[in-house]
Formats: C-alpha cells, sequence, structure tokens
C-alpha cells in the first residue's frame, strides 16, 4: 500500500512508482539477478496478484488470501494504469484538461497545458516501458479487460517516435507471447 500511496500523491511520486514497478518486473523475470533469483517463486508468484484485479483472478484460480495480502486493493495495478494511461491519451488528443477526470485535473493543478502535454507524454512512455516487462505474464483477460489493445493502438496515432518504438515493442510481446 506504500506503493499507492506513492501513486496518489503527486504526479512526481506516480512516475516513482511506475519506475519502482518497471525495475522489479525486469528483475523477476528478465535479468538474472541472484537476489531475486534465490526468492523467485515466491516473487513471480504474487507479481500477478499484485497487478491483475480480484475479480479476474477469481475467474482462473481458487482464492488465495495469503496471497491476497501483498495487494494494495482489489482493483489491482493493470486497472489503475490503464485507467491513467487513457487519461494522458485523451489530453494528449484533445488537449483539454476538461478530458482529465477529477484525481488528474487535481493533480495537474498549477501546471500549464504544454507542461502536462510533456509530463503525460511521459507519463505514456513510462507506462509503456512497464507494460513491456508485464505483458509476458500477464493473464490475457485482464489486458482484455482494460482494453490495453485498443489503447497501445491509438497510440501509435502520437507523433512521439518514441512512444511508437514502445508501442511496437508490446505489441511485438503481446503477439509472439504463448497463450
Amino acid at each position: 500500500s506504500n506503493i499507492l500511496e506513492l501513486w496518489n500523491h503527486s504526479l512526481e511520486t506516480r512516475e516513482l512508482s511506475l519506475i519502482i514497478f518497471r525495475v522489479f518486473f525486469e528483475d523477476v523475470y528478465l535479468l538474472d539477478d541472484p537476489i531475486v533469483s534465490s526468492r523467485n517463486n515466491i516473487l513471480s508468484s504474487l507479481c500477478p496478484e499484485v497487478v491483475t484485479s480480484e475479480a479476474i483472478l477469481l475467474l482462473k484460480y481458487e482464492p488465495n488470501d495469503s496471497l491476497r495480502l501483498f495487494a494494495a486493493s482489489n482493483e489491482g495495478w493493470l486497472i489503475r494504469w490503464s485507467n491513467f494511461f487513457k487519461d494522458c491519451l485523451e489530453y494528449l488528443f484533445a488537449k483539454k484538461r476538461e478530458n482529465l477526470s477529477d484525481i488528474n485535473k487535481n493533480l495537474t493543478n498549477g501546471y500549464s497545458d504544454e507542461e502536462i502535454y510533456k509530463t503525460y507524454s511521459k507519463f505514456i512512455t513510462r507506462m509503456l516501458q512497464v507494460f513491456k516487462t508485464c505483458l509476458y505474464w500477464i493473464l490475457p483477460i485482464a489486458f482484455r479487460e482494460v482494453g490495453l489493445l485498443e489503447s497501445l493502438s491509438r497510440c501509435l496515432m502520437l507523433p512521439e517516435t518514441k512512444i511508437k518504438t514502445l508501442v511496437i515493442d508490446c505489441l511485438q510481446v503481446l503477439f509472439k507471447r504463448s497463450y
């Protein structure tokens, strides 16, 4: 729940929470970290529990209260990230504050429209980096539930090359993984 507090505190701490998740997922699933390797069975079991909503997990698995203790909420991080991702996309396409959800309007008070555009472009990049590390193992029903493929496709219409490159990386993970 400390990371959830970081997420809700400010845009700066929200970015930090994304960096924490990306690095953690890379260590657990992609890199050969000796410290993580000694606890890999536990950590690789906890990641889906934390990222996936409880409703989706209950469709696929028997309830496991000891694992659910580590989840910050029943919502799961994927839903939280996807909602913010969609908020960022809406702003980047429309460039209107009215399109932001109430919580994101509060977080961007005092920012100019240009600062919000740059900040949300950066967040799109950060979230794509996180998605890229977790799409290898996340349940397909979970990313279908949040409309991630649709959101990724919309990103291809943005002018930033870095964003497009990360989207292609995410799509490659989605289309090459085994189901």
